[in-house]
């Protein structure tokens, strides 16, 4: 059985330590990533199966991962993480086989929704 591994963003060092450390007993692979264009090399040079992103990320003016796998032939899944009240589910969807869900930002959902995630597409 191989480890998924999970790219963790945030929009500053503090919530991405904060995402990463709800899977720190976890048996995934964690790598952390801060600004967008390190998280783009990462998706372009590494697998990952799933790209865990604070939702406050994505208002700003320059968030295009949507995008930019378009454009490079990538379909890693994210899951937006928080940002129930900003309107961030208006500003970020799916788009032609690039799945974007959203979980709220609390620990234990987010593990939850990890791991059943994961599980489906180990199946």
């Amino acid at each position: 059985m191989r480890k998924g591994r999970l790219l963790i963003v945030g929009h500053d060092r503090d919530a991405a330590y904060a995402l990463r450390n709800v899977f720190e007993d976890e048996p995934y692979e964690l790598e952390v990533a801060l600004g967008l264009d390190v998280v783009k090399s990462v998706m372009r040079e590494r697998h990952v199966d799933l790209v865990v992103i604070d939702a406050t990320l994505c208002l700003g003016e320059g968030f295009d991962l949507i995008d930019y796998q378009l454009d490079h032939a990538l379909d890693i899944p994210m899951v937006l993480v928080g940002g129930e009240s900003t309107g961030i589910r208006r500003k970020v969807r799916s788009k032609k086989g690039i799945t974007v869900e959203y979980c709220d930002a609390d620990g234990y959902r987010l593990l939850a929704f990890v791991q059943a995630k994961l599980a489906l597409m180990e199946a």
